[in-house]
């Protein structure tokens, strides 16, 4: 830097003239500072200052502290780096100054700025996503990369605690480490355990109530089973052969069995009477009657015939039950006298 000095000088005469003095100039930085980083990745700071004169100076570190893995190297020709890999993040308030080796006191110029150590991503990676019940609670696993960060916190439906119920449940793993973050989310699919079912009663026999059929499970006492007849869910009454299926309708169990549910008719008596009877020209039928009394139908055959017969002599009589519900036969011999 110059300066302009006016004298006057009186020797008999006045003069006036001026003498330059020239002073330094300070250094200047010219670089702009990178001001984050990545925790375990390489960072660079490349540091440029000029002057004026081009005198020697140096660059330090006059304040503040560089993350742990970073070094600062003087060039010494006005240049110098910020280098290598951090190992620590976080926020770092540095100045750096530049200053002339020569001059007293010596010219300098300082640049402060924070820098910032970013935490480093990591790769959350989600196992065990499809579990079966057996009323255990079923945590999903995380693996890491880089191998074995901790802590990882898994929310499960937003809840911390690992479900034990039948069903999906939204899980997401944060990782809570000081040098790495990462996220992962995925869906955790507990699959109902499988109950066996067995039928009983499936043979039963009519008598004008309903005849469900009976179902056990293993486990013992899971509820509910839902049963159809024939698709129908009301037990049948009636005589005859229906298809049976029953579902498990259960929170953490599923389980399914079929089969025939046969009503067999019941067995009723049939009682002949009129088996002697006097020809005079007419049929002669026999009488039947039935206990439970009044069933029909009955179908009676003569000698294998069905029409009663009229004429003298000595017919085997078969009486058959003809019902929905009930079944019986009954035999004898019908003499028709002269």
């Amino acid at each position: 830097m110059a300066r302009t000095i006016s004298l006057l000088v009186f020797f008999g005469l006045s003069l006036a003239f001026s003498i330059v003095v020239h002073g330094q100039t300070a250094p200047v930085f010219d670089s702009t500072p990178v001001e984050t980083g990545t925790y375990n990745s390489g960072y660079l700071y490349e540091i440029t200052t000029t002057d004026a004169e081009d005198d020697d100076r140096s660059i330090f570190l006059s304040s503040g502290s560089l993350p742990v893995g970073l070094t600062l190297l003087d060039s010494g020709d006005g240049t110098a780096s910020v280098s290598g890999t951090p190992l620590e993040t976080g926020s770092f308030l540095l100045e750096l100054t530049v200053e002339e080796n020569t001059g007293a006191p010596p010219q300098s110029d300082v640049q402060s700025f924070t820098l910032t150590i970013n935490k480093a991503t990591a790769v959350l990676t989600l196992s065990d996503l499809t579990q079966t019940y057996d009323g255990l609670a079923k945590p999903v696993s995380v693996t890491t990369t880089p191998v074995g960060l901790t802590t990882v916190d898994i929310t499960y439906d937003g809840l911390t605690d690992a479900p034990t119920n039948a069903g999906s449940y939204a899980i997401v793993a944060t990782l809570n480490n000081a040098n790495y973050e990462g996220t992962a989310s995925g869906t955790l699919t507990i699959n109902k355990a499988t109950a066996v079912l067995t039928l009983s009663d499936l043979t039963q026999t009519y008598d004008g109530l309903a005849k469900p059929v009976s179902v056990t499970t293993t486990p013992v006492g899971l509820t509910t089973v839902d049963i159809t007849y024939d698709g129908l869910t009301d037990a049948p009454t009636n005589a005859g052969s229906y298809a049976v299926v029953a579902t498990l309708n259960n929170a953490n169990y599923e389980g399914t069995a079929s089969g025939t549910l046969t009503i067999n008719k019941a067995t009723a008596v049939l009682t002949l009477s009129d088996l002697t009877q006097t020809y005079d020209g007419l049929a002669k039928p026999v009488s039947v009657t039935t206990t439970p009394v009044g069933l029909t139908t009955v179908d009676i055959t003569y000698d294998g015939l069905t029409d009663a017969p009229t004429n003298a002599g000595s017919y085997a009589v078969v009486a058959t039950l003809n019902n929905a519900n009930y079944e019986g036969t009954a035999s004898g011999t019908l003499t028709i006298n002269k």
